[in-house]
């Protein structure tokens, strides 16, 4: 309680402090009584509006205070001795560098790097193998295949180019041996030319007959040409044939027929003897079937090429290629197609016209250099084998006149028709082919029947057409 001149005038609170009720001014004695606190009196003046000064009394408590206990005091404990180190493995650590006490500026301090030092490499663990024997087979085959195409990209050309399409014979082929007779004729009956029976007449020409005929002693079956009884008085007739029927036997190639004998008789007669073979010439299958078909006509073309080629590089010239001379077996597949006449080449035909000049060769196929009758080379035969391709795709002559003096005339001075201006079906890169064989000029021709035969071949390929 607060009391001012005895007279309570308001209460009293230890944690809100007291409140004192409205007062007049003028001097006071401030009484203050509180529970658990010894009265406590002091003077105050009070102005109007309210004290002039903080009342700032102090109470006493009329209790003896009680005493917290005070927290035990820590004893100061005096340094123990050391103790003595134990033995332990000495280790020795780099010492920090002092920090001074007091630093202004922070400064950067480089701490030794640690020394490098050798590592021994560690032994490498064994490797396993990568690959097992399966994987190893596959990686062998895959690199086979990518070789295989890279091949067929790139390899094709190379090949033809390098290719020889010369299949030699080291050995004569054998002759057919006859035991019995043909067609009810004895040998006895038959006629003979030297040690040969003919037993009949398969063929005949300008120049010769041919006949299948067998050899009395040995049994062979041959094809037997022998040239009219015109020529066989003829010393430069007969002194040519029996040359280059011995030129002939030395031509061994698959697409070759084989010469086995050039002799004249005892009676005379001049022959030569030569490979029998079952089949049809040129000439009579055109006549049977008309044009060929693309296909057909080249895979027989690239046959005489490759005997051509052979034929060239021997050193000889045929100068007389015509579908008469080109043999194709009687079955497509079962057989070989095969270029004749080598042995009599520069006698097939022998025109004398009226300037008096010699030709050697078939007007429809002569090439002009034959017709200038120039030196001739393997170019002027590449000429005659693109008048047979001319006539194998159109079905007609090259220059379709029945004068022989015309046609030589055509051959020397008119440019060719056009192949496909005949049959449409003829692709323009074998037209081309066609018409570079049929140039006037040697030069511009193919100059070997080799590079003739890449294109041939290169043709077919593109195509897709299969070389038989």
């Amino acid at each position: 309680m607060v009391y001012l001149d005895d007279n309570q005038i308001g209460k009293t609170d230890v944690n809100g402090g007291f409140l004192i009720d409205n007062i007049s001014p003028g001097t006071y004695k401030i009484s203050i009584e509180m529970e658990g606190y010894k009265r406590t009196e002091k003077s105050f003046k009070i102005k109007g509006g309210g004290l002039t000064e903080q009342a700032n009394i102090k109470l006493q408590s009329s209790t003896p205070p009680i005493k917290e206990p005070k927290a035990p005091e820590k004893k100061i404990e005096p340094p123990s001795k050391p103790r003595e180190p134990v033995a332990v493995p000495k280790v020795t650590v780099p010492t920090p560098p002092e920090v001074p006490k007091e630093v202004e500026k922070v400064e950067k301090v480089e701490v030794p790097a640690k020394p490098k030092v050798e590592e021994k490499p560690s032994p490498s663990p064994k490797k396993e193998p990568l690959l097992g024997m399966f994987e190893l087979w596959m990686v062998i085959l895959i690199i086979f295949l990518i070789a295989g195409i890279l091949f067929l990209i790139f390899g094709r050309k190379i090949l033809i180019k390098r290719e020889r399409p010369r299949l030699t014979i080291k050995t004569p082929v054998k002759p057919l041996r006859v035991t019995t007779p043909i067609k009810g004729l004895s040998l006895e009956e038959a006629p003979g030319v030297g040690d040969y029976k003919i037993l009949e007449k398969v063929a005949s020409g300008g120049m010769a007959n041919v006949y299948k005929a067998v050899h009395v002693k040995k049994g062979w079956m041959v094809a037997l040409k022998v040239p009219h009884e015109q020529f066989q008085s003829d010393r430069t007739f007969v002194e040519r044939f029996r040359r280059e029927g011995e030129l002939g036997k030395k031509l061994h190639n698959e697409n070759i027929i084989h010469i086995y004998e050039s002799a004249t008789a005892k009676d005379g007669f001049t022959y030569i003897a030569m490979e029998y073979l079952e089949g049809i010439d040129l000439r009579q299958y055109m006549d049977k079937h008309g044009k060929l078909p693309i296909e057909e006509a080249l895979n027989i073309i690239v046959h005489v090429c490759r005997a051509l080629d052979y034929a060239h590089v021997k050193g000889v010239v045929h100068r007389d290629i015509k579908p008469e001379n080109i043999m194709l077996p009687l079955q497509k597949g079962k057989g070989k197609i095969v270029l004749m006449d080598f042995g009599i080449a520069h006698t097939a035909y022998l025109g004398t016209l009226g300037t008096g000049s010699t030709y050697l060769g078939t007007p429809y196929y002569m090439s002009p250099d034959q017709i200038s009758s120039k030196e001739v080379d393997g170019r002027s035969d590449i000429y005659s084998l693109g008048v047979v391709l001319f006539e194998m795709l159109t079905g007609q002559h090259l220059f379709d006149e029945t004068d022989p003096l015309k046609v030589l005339f055509h051959h020397k001075e008119t440019p060719p028709r056009r192949p496909s201006n005949v049959n449409p079906k003829i692709p323009p890169t074998l037209e081309q082919i066609v018409l570079k064989m049929l140039t006037k000029k040697p030069e511009d021709r193919y100059q070997t029947v080799e590079d003739l035969l890449v294109e041939l071949q290169e043709f077919m390929l593109k195509e897709g057409i299969e070389n038989e």
